[in-house]
């Protein structure tokens, strides 16, 4: 008789929980395959960052831990509904090796178009799969436990020979709003819709339902946390989620499609929000997800008040913002120009007390009375802070390969990209998603860039944001000795930027591709210094 996925998921957990509680050194999976669900998993809320908060069941609860290795043992786990696999919190020095992870039924369903129809299309399912019911019009997924089923994000055209975005495709965001859906009985399904662009006849799509509400790996106020030879398939969420950690290394981290399945996990593969020390990702391969490559950023808060010329009350704006502490004590914190983003003062973070979700109070080594009543945001600063990307592989996948904005020294080197959006951006904001912040010192040296940019997301190697504002925002950024495959002629876009290096690359033109033209290779607007070689004035 097979073994109860509740049970064997309480199991799981009661064997990893005891051996924290008891400070044992380590605990071994057993090895194979586990079928997991949350029925009988004890539960609490959880703040995580970029993704949707609250109470979610925990499998391995790695809490209040230190000097723990979790054994993965090969161990497969494979989940059923929503669920958070692996949970560390307030820890040190654990480590998580030998895992593999994915999901049942994932928040993306893969269908084939069978017919062009005036707004919209039909479409097939897998033979004999319960995948779709249509209520009152709506297209719902089935199969998935708790997960919102009801939503519908995007429908995505696929190239099945490449297992990547089809070239040049439109995307379909928000046609949850506007869809109409009619079951055909057998399998197949009509949706009607304002499309920006039908998907190809005969082709795969994939529908994006669910919701960013279960990530494989929250790492959370903790330190000195290594992930290795860790298999993410799936993930209703991001694959690896950090915030407020420090000294992380994640090698060989492998977020990949499982089986037949042309994406892995829906959104990022990987994501660090505020950490600090130092970030290496070594010989990691992140293909599938349905968003970045990897994301590390801080996050902008914004002032609400001076309680005193020393102690700041801090919102989060970011609806996927609130609850987590960014800041902790011993931090730096900067005080930018809400606008311009622009540093205008730095102090030490003694204290950090929450007012609630939203709010909190920060208590600073030294008063800033010049500052009150300004329109301020605040971010975490770390001069020293490095940040190592070396050997990886990201794509294809939906969305870009890299998004940085975080403090200290980046260095970039030795990985190879095929991202169908932007390569590498680096987006600070105070508007949106408020994320900060400017970089320092990114170093992009001896990658490969393949055919970034080939579907609708974006066709630049590097894109460096900033608002307008007195220059310069960022710091330095070279782009050195590289290996350039190309599908369009942007090149970079940068703003208020310090220097730009870009010196040995070599470009060659990619012809299996659609090609877009760009008004200029070098989209450059307050910068500094350019120190660049000779670009070529016909594309080969």
């Amino acid at each position: 008789m097979a073994a109860n996925p509740a049970t064997t998921a309480l199991d799981l957990h009661r064997l990893v929980g005891d051996a924290v509680r008891a400070g044992q050194a380590s605990v071994t999976l057993p090895a194979g395959e586990h079928l997991v669900s949350p029925r009988l998993l004890p539960d609490r809320q959880v703040w995580i960052s970029n993704n949707d908060s609250g109470v979610k069941p925990i499998l391995f609860d790695l809490s209040d831990a230190s000097d723990f290795t979790l054994e993965g043992n090969g161990a497969r786990i494979l989940v059923e509904g929503v669920l958070i696999p692996l949970l560390v919190q307030n820890s040190r020095r654990i480590t998580i090796r030998n895992l593999t992870i994915d999901w049942i039924r994932p928040g993306f369903t893969e269908a084939e178009v069978t017919a062009h129809i005036p707004g919209g299309f039909e479409f097939t399912t897998a033979p004999g799969a319960d995948t779709f019911t249509v209520n009152a019009g709506r297209l719902t997924a089935i199969g998935g436990g708790e997960w919102p089923s009801g939503h519908l994000y995007n429908v995505l055209a696929f190239d099945r020979a490449r297992r990547e975005p089809a070239a040049r495709f439109h995307e379909n965001w928000q046609i949850e709003r506007t869809h109409r859906a009619t079951d055909l009985g057998g399998g197949r399904f009509r949706i009607e819709a304002d499309f920006s662009q039908l998907p190809p006849l005969g082709g795969p799509i994939i529908f994006m339902h669910g919701d960013r509400v279960a990530p494989a790996v929250v790492l959370d106020t903790s330190d000195a946390v290594t992930l290795e030879d860790v298999t993410i398939h799936h993930a209703l969420g991001m694959g690896v989620v950090a915030q407020a950690c420090r000294d992380l290394t994640w090698r060989r981290i492998r977020v990949i499609p499982s089986g037949d399945r042309l994406f892995s996990t829906w959104v990022d593969a990987v994501h660090a929000v505020d950490c600090g020390g130092f970030i290496k990702l070594l010989d990691c391969e992140f293909r599938g997800m349905f968003d970045d490559g990897a994301n590390l950023h801080g996050a902008h808060r914004r002032v609400d008040s001076w309680p005193a010329p020393d102690r700041v009350v801090v919102e989060a704006m970011h609806h996927q913002q609130p609850g987590v502490v960014y800041l902790r004590p011993g931090d730096t914190c900067q005080f930018a120009n809400l606008t311009t983003l622009s540093t205008l003062a730095e102090a030490g973070v003694v204290a950090v007390r929450t007012l609630n979700s939203r709010l909190q109070e920060l208590t600073l080594d030294r008063p800033l009375p010049d500052l009150a009543f300004r329109p301020l945001a605040v971010r975490r600063a770390e001069a020293s802070m490095l940040t190592e990307i070396r050997g990886c592989t990201i794509g294809p996948n939906r969305g870009r390969a890299l998004l940085l904005t975080v403090p200290g020294k980046i260095t970039v080197a030795g990985n190879r990209f095929h991202s169908s959006g932007n390569a590498i951006e680096v987006p600070p904001d105070a508007a949106y998603w408020w994320e900060s912040g400017p970089v320092a010192d990114l170093r992009i040296e001896e990658n490969v860039f393949d055919a970034c940019g080939f579907a609708m997301c974006g066709q630049h190697l590097l894109l460096v944001h900033a608002p307008e504002g007195p220059a310069p925002l960022h710091g330095r950024v070279s782009f050195n000795r590289n290996t350039v495959a190309l599908v369009g002629s942007a090149l970079v876009q940068a703003r208020r930027l310090a220097c730009l290096e870009m010196r040995g690359n070599t470009f060659t033109r990619r012809t299996d591709y659609p090609w877009v033209d760009a008004p200029v290779p070098l989209d450059l607007a307050a910068v500094g210094e350019v120190h660049a070689d000779p670009l070529p004035l016909a594309w080969p």
